[in-house]
């Protein structure tokens, strides 16, 4: 890996413990109801959830900054279809055998699960990403002629259409899927793509990109903080209180590009520092289909007792240390996965 792109593997590295971060705080029941929270204490697990909640966004953003500049390689779809094959089928067994899962959970739809997991979305992100990569290989001849002036009207259109929409209008829209869908997955590709191309030129510096990611996290926070108080107060819009924390609300989408930017102008110096940071980011797919299985993704939180954690005055300190936690452990067995492969390729 080159060294001008460590910058790039650090931030898949950062956004991977976010989406444990997510995962914690949302699955372990930390963030509890919005409406029934007050003070700093109360509120505290919904301001990380915030400042947390631009990971998944970040990921798609770095594939249209790098793929864009490439041809995208079936083969490379066909390995990553085959790496969720193995875990999703190979948790599976393990934990049907451990008596982490009940037989009597066992039908169709779980076998299904297990053996065809792009398909049925055993994991939703993966499901959209195989997609969208596969829809580059039509897409990155065309954005690559594309001028920087109708390449910025079609990034508009989208953000239009598919963000700021959901974001002004206070109600519930038909096409809006909160950005579980490939048509959000497309913008996000769309965007990374023009910043490797042309950059924002309202956003050129490292401090402008922390700057755009601490003042949209905080925003996605706050709005829930004002649509609770109009809802106390007039008893409306209770339904979308919590509408900002969505993949596709314009402060989750820019909060992505401000750590986007951000990470773009970190430099990395040292080539152990590099070598390690490669490593992390290497395995941060794996720890992804591990912790996020579906055997698994209400379940670490009860064997590291999250619940309880953020009941702690300790909380902030037992939530990084949880996510760490899950983050090497599932980044060792991701490790000797890769090994046992490469062994496997010699023979």
């Amino acid at each position: 890996m080159k060294k001008r792109e460590m910058n790039f593997e650090l931030l898949r590295v950062f956004a991977m413990c976010m989406i444990i971060g997510l995962h914690y705080l949302d699955k372990g029941n930390v963030c509890g109801n919005f409406l029934e929270k007050s003070g700093f204490g109360g509120y505290l697990p919904w301001i990380f959830e915030a400042f947390f909640f631009s990971a998944v966004n970040v990921y798609v953003l770095i594939s249209g900054y790098f793929l864009v500049e490439k041809e995208p390689e079936i083969k490379k779809a066909a390995a990553l279809w085959g790496q969720v094959l193995f875990y999703s089928a190979g948790i599976g067994l393990l934990c049907f055998g451990t008596g982490i899962a009940s037989p009597e959970n066992l039908d169709v739809y779980r076998i299904s699960g297990y053996l065809f997991p792009v398909l049925t979305q055993h994991y939703w992100f993966i499901t959209d990403y195989i997609i969208m990569y596969l829809l580059a290989v039509f897409m990155n001849p065309v954005l690559a002629k594309m001028e920087q002036k109708n390449m910025g009207r079609l990034l508009l259109v989208f953000i239009g259409i598919f963000s700021l929409s959901k974001s002004i209008l206070p109600l519930s829209l038909a096409i809006d899927k909160n950005g579980y869908d490939v048509l959000w997955f497309l913008c996000l590709y769309l965007s990374g793509a023009y910043y490797r191309r042309f950059g924002f030129s309202w956003c050129r510096t490292k401090w402008k990109g922390i700057l755009l990611y601490i003042c949209s996290s905080a925003g996605i926070f706050l709005s829930a903080v004002v649509l609770k108080e109009i809802y106390v107060k007039t008893g409306h819009l209770k339904d979308i209180v919590t509408y900002a924390y969505s993949y596709n609300h314009i402060f989750a989408y820019l909060a992505a590009i401000g750590l986007l930017v951000w990470f773009s102008k970190v430099k990395i110096s040292g080539e152990k520092a590099g070598r390690l940071i490669g490593t992390l980011a290497s395995t941060s797919f794996g720890v992804y289909l591990i912790h996020e299985h579906m055997d698994l993704r209400y379940v670490w939180q009860q064997w590291l007792m999250v619940e309880k954690q953020g009941e702690s005055p300790w909380f902030v300190l037992l939530m990084a240390g949880s996510i760490a936690v899950v983050f090497f452990v599932c980044a060792g067995i991701e490790l000797m996965r890769k090994k046992l492969f490469a062994i496997m390729a010699r023979r």
